[in-house]
């Protein structure tokens, strides 16, 4: 079984925090899970933002990510994206 959620704040956190608010950008919280029989779960845990970039250009993202398989933490790293079908909007 596999576990994708996301929830978009859509600006409603950023939106709030002093110098955070001139960027624009929108928090973006997510959790993953795969599981198998017989074998702990993998789980993922991410903070990110989206929306990053200039003017008509905010074609970045860039997330937090901390893993976990069953109870036992594995690591932690970044992830960037790019959007590229965004800048058509």
């Amino acid at each position: 079984m596999e576990t994708h959620i996301e929830h978009n704040f859509d600006g409603f956190i950023m939106n709030k925090i002093p110098l955070f608010n001139k960027l624009k950008s929108t928090l973006i919280i997510g959790y993953h899970q795969l599981a198998i029989p017989d074998v702990k779960p993998y789980q993922e845990f991410s903070v990110g933002l989206d929306k990053l970039g200039f003017g008509k250009f905010k074609l970045l993202r860039l997330d937090y990510v901390r893993s976990y398989n069953g109870s036992q933490f594995v690591g932690d790293g970044f992830m960037f994206g790019l959007q590229l079908l965004s800048i058509f909007d």
